[in-house]
């Protein structure tokens, strides 16, 4: 007789299940802008990263063949491409997940000589209307560098 009132107090009420499911509702509710704010986030500074690591691919493969090699950046079908002066060697790095090139019209192209400081390059990159980040490239030390978009 014990052993079935124990089985019978042991399950839980639906009144006490619909409780915990609102709960967990509604700190879903409250932590997905956060969650989501910092995911497109997240995606803006990894796009930077390889903007700034295919800059960097991009002078070192110039100094290295003794080739120039020119650097386009095309805002409107949203990739950096490079290219170089003979034709043998063409790259390409294309934003996904919402990020997209930012303050720039027409298309842009910057030449790379091989031996020579880096020239000055801005790329500036946006995830909707709200997030912007870009990179900024020393002309003293040619490395590329995160960039809030000021002047």
């Amino acid at each position: 007789m014990r052993s079935q009132q124990q089985s019978a107090r042991a399950g839980v009420t639906l009144v006490e299940m619909l409780v915990v499911m609102t709960l967990i509702g509604l700190m879903v509710s409250i932590a997905y802008p956060t969650v989501t704010g910092g995911l497109s986030g997240i995606r803006l500074r990894g796009a930077i990263g390889n903007a700034q690591a295919f800059f960097l691919q991009a002078k070192q493969y110039a100094d290295r063949q003794q080739q120039v090699v020119q650097l386009t950046v095309d805002p409107e079908a949203n990739p950096l491409r490079v290219l170089s002066a003979t034709g043998d060697w063409v790259e390409t790095l294309e934003f996904k997940d919402g990020v997209a090139v930012s303050g720039l019209k027409d298309s842009h192209s910057v030449i790379l000589f091989p031996g020579s400081p880096a020239p000055a390059f801005e790329l500036l990159l946006a995830v909707g209307e709200d997030e912007r980040l870009g990179i900024r490239v020393n002309v003293l030390t040619g490395l590329p560098e995160d960039w809030d978009g000021t002047k």
